[in-house]
């Protein structure tokens, strides 16, 4: 594992742009990445996380999709790993194209699980999170060392949470005795495995499986130094012809090992990512 010298002071140590273009002829998640003042924005709000960090855009033509599109990506990639390792900062890179305005992207309704996030100061974080989980980048393994060796237990509290939530939304559809589709079992889920979230979109109910939530929990850790898990919180969920206001005990001894396990496992990873040195394609 490489190692660097830890930092104690971490403010966001750059924002760079390459590619120009304008707000306007970007899809509406990636336009606060190339506003006038964006690096001003990022800088302020990443200033209080633990481990130093550059954000790297990449800008290319719309003409650029398929395996072209990533091939970029996976090249910025490799250059932003050589450049981190050599320097000691943590580079997340993020490879965007500008809309054809001849193809307008799909709209998805604002509250689905399925929505791309604005690329927000915090959703950089999450995503740098799901590079991680993904193999986007420098691996867990490198990263946290020995610590990573908790990432079975993890691993099962995720699944044990996952199968009580996808259990409940599915029992609670089936009792009102009227076909479900599958769109709202996922939704309910969402709503389910949201409860106790105190981020945005914990709040609206959008996260979708444990590891969105855990996502959520390392950029809101990162950011503020806050577990914002509350396990012991009960739902208050009503549908057109149900609700759900109690956790079964099996639900909350769930919820439990997940935040045990889960705050653990991100105060190690937050640990690895101060000695820096390591990239993340988001």
């Amino acid at each position: 594992m490489r190692r660097h010298h830890a930092r104690q002071n971490n403010p966001l140590v750059d924002f760079e742009v390459f590619g120009e273009t304008t707000p306007a002829r970007m899809s509406p998640p990636y336009r606060m990445l190339v506003s006038k003042n964006a690096k001003a924005v990022y800088t302020r709000e990443l200033e209080g996380v633990p481990y130093p960090l550059r954000l790297v855009v990449v800008i290319v033509d719309a003409r650029v999709t398929g395996q072209k599109f990533r091939d970029v990506e996976t090249e910025n990639l490799s250059v932003a790993m050589e450049y981190a390792e050599r320097e000691g900062d943590n580079i997340a890179v993020a490879v965007t194209r500008e809309e054809d305005p001849q193809s307008p992207t799909p709209r998805v309704p604002r509250g689905s699980p399925l929505r791309l996030s604005p690329m927000t100061p915090f959703a950089v974080l999450h995503r740098m999170y799901d590079a991680i989980i993904a193999g986007n980048g420098s691996s867990m393994a490198e990263i946290m060392g020995p610590f990573a060796s908790t990432y079975s237990d993890l691993y099962k509290a995720n699944k044990d949470l996952e199968f009580e939530a996808a259990t409940l939304a599915r029992d609670t559809l089936i009792t009102t005795g009227r076909f479900r589709s599958a769109n709202e079992h996922m939704l309910l889920n969402s709503q389910i495995l949201s409860v106790g979230v105190e981020t945005a979109a914990g709040r609206m109910g959008v996260l979708g499986d444990p590891t969105q939530v855990l996502a959520d929990l390392f950029a809101l850790r990162s950011k503020t130094g806050r577990w914002g898990y509350n396990c012991q919180a009960q739902p208050n969920i009503k549908g057109p012809d149900y609700a759900i206001t109690a956790f079964s005990p099996k639900m909350m001894a769930a919820r439990q090992a997940f935040s045990d396990t889960g705050v653990e496992f991100i105060s190690d990873l937050i640990s690895g990512l101060k000695w820096g040195g390591y990239a993340f394609s988001i």
